[in-house]
C-alpha cells in the first residue's frame, strides 16, 4: 500500500482500515451509495473502488450514503466540492434516492440542466447495465458492465482530467469511445464490459469497517468466490448481465481469507456468489475453513447443488438458516424459468434442514406464466413439511413471496407485472390454507414497490425524468403517485405482455453478448402463454 490505513476510529462513523485524507491531491472522487451506511459497506464495489483508486492515484476519496448525504464520511466535505461522483446503484429504487441526495447538495439531478461547476457523474451497477436509459438523464455517462474495467479506465484517463480545461467534455468523449459507457448526448450503442479472468482482479486486503455500524451480514471478511451463473434462470437479471460463470482458484480464496480475517480482526468470512456450490472446490474450501476454526456464511445456493452433507457443512460454519429458492412448484412454470422442479430432492432437503433444528427459508415468485394452481401447490408442500417434521419450533419455516418483476435483458422482459389485487388474493389464499400457522412466518414484497421497480426497470429516458420528479418530491410512494399524475405518465408498459418483435428501448442500446439467447428464450415463454390459461396480470 502507498500509505498505512488507520486503526483508530475516525470520521462520522468512527471508521478504521481507512486512509487519512491527503492534504494535497490531483483529483477528488466521491463514492455515492444511495442507501444506508450499513448497506454501503456490505457492497463489495465500495471497498474495491476505495482501495483501488487510493493505491493507484494521488486522490482524495470520500463516501456518501443516505445516512450522510451532505458530508463525506471521513472529510466532512460537501458532495458538490468533488470533481467526480461515482454512484453505485444496486437496484432500481436506488435512483430516486440518488436524485434526492444530489438535490440536498444543490447539484441539479438533470444532466441537461447541470451547471458547469457541478461534479461529473458516472452511474454504474446491475440495473444500469441492463438498461442505462433511465439513468442517463441523471448521469454524464452510464457505465455498462463490471466495475473493475471502469476503475482501470479512470486511472488511465486521469491526465485528461488534471490538465484539460474542458475535461468534462473530453472525459465524456473518452469514456464513450471505450464502448462501455452510454451518454444521452451521444445516444451511442454500448457493449457490456466484463473481466475474463477474475483471478486477476483487484481484491482489497482490508475492508472499511466502523466501530458504530456493522455490515448487513455481520462482521467478518467479505469475499467474492465466483461471478456470473451458468444456470441463467429466466427471471434473473444478474445472471444474464454477469455471464459467463467465472470462479477464483481455491489457492487465492484461502490466501485472501487468511489475510482478510487477520486484518478485520474476526475469524469469519462472508462469501459472495450467485451459486456457491458451482465452484468445483466449494466443499474443500469449507472443510479447510472448519479445520482452521474460521466461521463462514454461504450465500445464494441453487438447491439442486445441495445435499445433506453440504447442509451439514453450511451449519458447521455457524450459519443457522438454510435458504432454498424453488421459486415455483409448478412443473411447467419451473421449466419456463429454467429451474425445473425436483420435488423429491426439494422435500428431502427441507425435511433434513428442519430435523437439524435449523431455520428453513423458502422463496416463491407469483405471477409466472403457467404457474397453475399455485396456491394449492405451495400450501400442500408446506403442510406436508409441518406434518412430517417432529418438534418444529415457532416460525422455524420462513416463507418469502415476491411478485415476478420483469427485468430488461432477461427472457421475462416481455411479460407484465402481476396486478396488485391478484397478488394479494394469492398470498391471502396461501396463508389461509396453511395448517399449523405458528410454525410458519410469512414475508412478502410490497407490491407497490415492485410496481415502482418495474417502472424504472422497463422504462426509457422518460422513466428517468419521472424518477427525477419523484426524488424531488421525497422518494415515498405518495411522492411517486404525485409525480405520475403531474407528468401524466403512461405506465401501461408495466403490465403489458409484449410481442417478441416489439421495440424494447434498451435492446437497441445494450449488447450484453446474450441478446439472441434472451430473444429465443423469450419467444419460448411467450409461446407458452397460448398453451396455458393460468397467466394473468
Amino acid at each position: 500500500m502507498i500509505r498505512d490505513v488507520s486503526v483508530e476510529g475516525i470520521g462520522l462513523f468512527s471508521e478504521y482500515n481507512v486512509y487519512l485524507p491527503p492534504k494535497r491531491y490531483d483529483l477528488s472522487i466521491a463514492l455515492v451509495y444511495p442507501s444506508t451506511y450499513s448497506a454501503s459497506i456490505t457492497n463489495l464495489f465500495t471497498h474495491i473502488a476505495y482501495y483501488f483508486l487510493n493505491e493507484r492515484l494521488n486522490v482524495l476519496i470520500d463516501r456518501f450514503t443516505m445516512d450522510n448525504p451532505n458530508r463525506g464520511a471521513l472529510t466532512g466535505y460537501d458532495l458538490r466540492k468533488f470533481d467526480i461522483i461515482l454512484a453505485s446503484v444496486s437496484f432500481e429504487l436506488d435512483l430516486p434516492y440518488l436524485v434526492n441526495m444530489l438535490i440536498k447538495n444543490k447539484v441539479n439531478p438533470n444532466i441537461r440542466k447541470r451547471k458547469v461547476d457541478d461534479p461529473f457523474i458516472i452511474i454504474g451497477g446491475p440495473p444500469a447495465t441492463a438498461n442505462p436509459l433511465p439513468y442517463s438523464v441523471v448521469a454524464d455517462t452510464v457505465f455498462v458492465g463490471e466495475g473493475e474495467v471502469l476503475l482501470s479506465k479512470l486511472v488511465d484517463l486521469v491526465d485528461v482530467i488534471r490538465y484539460s480545461k474542458d475535461w468534462k467534455e473530453l472525459l465524456t468523449d473518452k469514456l464513450v469511445r471505450t464502448g462501455y459507457c452510454y451518454s444521452i448526448k451521444y445516444r451511442n450503442k454500448v457493449k457490456r464490459a466484463f473481466v475474463v479472468d477474475i483471478n486477476g482482479t483487484f481484491v482489497p486486503e482490508y475492508l472499511i469497517r466502523s466501530r458504530r455500524y456493522e455490515p448487513v451480514y455481520g462482521d467478518g471478511y467479505y469475499l467474492e468466490v465466483s461471478r456470473g451463473c451458468k444456470w441463467l434462470c429466466s427471471f434473473c437479471m444478474e445472471a444474464f448481465i454477469s455471464y459467463p460463470f467465472r470462479y477464483r482458484s481455491k489457492e487465492l480464496i484461502m490466501k485472501y481469507v487468511i489475510d482478510g480475517v487477520k486484518n478485520i480482526g474476526k475469524k469469519r468470512v462472508v462469501f459472495y456468489s450467485l451459486s456457491f456450490f458451482d465452484h468445483p472446490e466449494s466443499d474443500s474450501i469449507l472443510k479447510e475453513l472448519l479445520e482452521s476454526g474460521i466461521s463462514y456464511n454461504v450465500p445464494s445456493i441453487r438447491y439442486t447443488t445441495l445435499n445433506e452433507s453440504r447442509i451439514d457443512l453450511i451449519l458447521g460454519g455457524g450459519q443457522r438458516t438454510i435458504t432454498i429458492a424453488p421459486e415455483t412448484l409448478s412443473c411447467i412454470a419451473s421449466r419456463l424459468i429454467r429451474k425445473e422442479i425436483n420435488m423429491e430432492l426439494l422435500r428431502r432437503l427441507c425435511l433434513y434442514t428442519l430435523k437439524k433444528r435449523a431455520n428453513l427459508k423458502l422463496y416463491f415468485i407469483l405471477g409466472l406464466p403457467c404457474e397453475g394452481e399455485i396456491v394449492k401447490y405451495v400450501s400442500n408442500f408446506i403442510n406436508e413439511l409441518i406434518r412430517d417434521t417432529d418438534s418444529l419450533r415457532k416460525e422455524q419455516i420462513r416463507v418469502s413471496i415476491n411478485p415476478l418483476i420483469p427485468k430488461p435483458n432477461t427472457p421475462m422482459q416481455y411479460l407484465g407485472l402481476i396486478r396488485r389485487q391478484r397478488f394479494r388474493y394469492l398470498i391471502e389464499e396461501i396463508q389461509k390454507s396453511i395448517k399449523g400457522r405458528r410454525y410458519v412466518r410469512f414475508d412478502y414484497y410490497d407490491w407497490r414497490w415492485a410496481y415502482a421497480q418495474t417502472l424504472i426497470a422497463l422504462g426509457n429516458e422518460r422513466a428517468g425524468e419521472l424518477t427525477i420528479r419523484w426524488g424531488e418530491l421525497g422518494c415515498g410512494l405518495g411522492a411517486l403517485r404525485r409525480a405520475i399524475k403531474e407528468l401524466r405518465y403512461d405506465d401501461s408498459y408495466v403490465f403489458k405482455v409484449k410481442d417478441i418483435n416489439e421495440y424494447l428501448p434498451w435492446s437497441e442500446v445494450v449488447d450484453t453478448g446474450l441478446n439472441a439467447l434472451v430473444k429465443h428464450l423469450g419467444s419460448v415463454v411467450l409461446t407458452s402463454l397460448g398453451e396455458c390459461d393460468s397467466y394473468s396480470t
